[in-house]
């Protein structure tokens, strides 16, 4: 994300496979399919749509639309990608995708001071909502309550309500269950060059993420 900060969508992917070394380095043999996903466009910082590649893949936004957005040089989506060497024609919904996952998990700096706040170093998302001037889910996206009781207790950390859209919400309103985790931003900038974390929060979100992770697919435990 330009000027986005050094943590802004970087942490959760980092993490996510941080963990994934910290579940092999365990030995763990998962007893349910895990897979990494990073989507594309998360803040719309580029081709000015929040959230796109999770609302394309699960049917929200429409792909010849999606494809024919162009950044600020006039460059499309679609251009974009087979400059990188990627197929453009693939780009649409995927159901047999979707029908495989059962929870998604996504972790990212928290957008505000609440954690610093409390003292916590992790928390777990409530659900999300829009920023102001609404969007698609201007209502936001509630998660499933026992599964976010469910991380909370686990993991000890505190329930967050978080006042921002993420793909985690895009999955929940195409029905599957998610669950969110927040690192703790001590100022409270988010999605800007002086964003910051502590290293040993980013360490404790890595933890905690993969706790989380192993829980689900050990035994599908919520």
């Amino acid at each position: 994300m330009r000027d986005g900060g050094v943590y802004a969508g970087a942490l959760g992917v980092v993490s996510a496979l941080a963990a994934v070394d910290e579940l092999r380095e365990r030995g763990f043999t998962p007893e349910r399919p895990l897979g990494v996903v990073n989507f594309v466009e998360s803040a719309g910082a580029r081709f000015g749509v929040a959230c796109l590649g999770s609302r394309v893949v699960t049917g929200e936004y429409d792909a010849a639309r999606a494809l024919a957005l162009r950044d600020a040089d006039g460059v499309s989506l679609a251009e974009a990608m087979r400059a990188t060497g990627h197929d453009a024609d693939l780009v649409g919904p995927d159901e047999e995708t979707m029908r495989r996952v059962g929870t998604f998990v996504e972790l990212r700096l928290e957008p505000g001071p609440r954690l610093a706040e409390l003292g916590a170093p992790v928390g777990v998302g409530a659900g999300t909502r829009t920023r102001a001037g609404g969007g698609p889910d201007a209502d936001g996206s509630p998660f499933d309550d026992a599964l976010v009781a469910g991380i909370a207790e686990a993991l000890g950390a505190p329930v967050l309500d978080t006042p921002a859209e993420y793909d985690a919400g895009v999955l929940a309103r195409a029905g599957v269950d998610v669950a969110m985790l927040f690192v703790r931003n001590p100022t409270g900038v988010s999605q800007a060059p002086d964003e910051t974390a502590d290293w040993r929060d980013c360490l404790s979100g890595v933890a905690a993420l993969t706790d989380v992770v192993e829980r689900l697919v050990h035994t599908g435990e919520r």
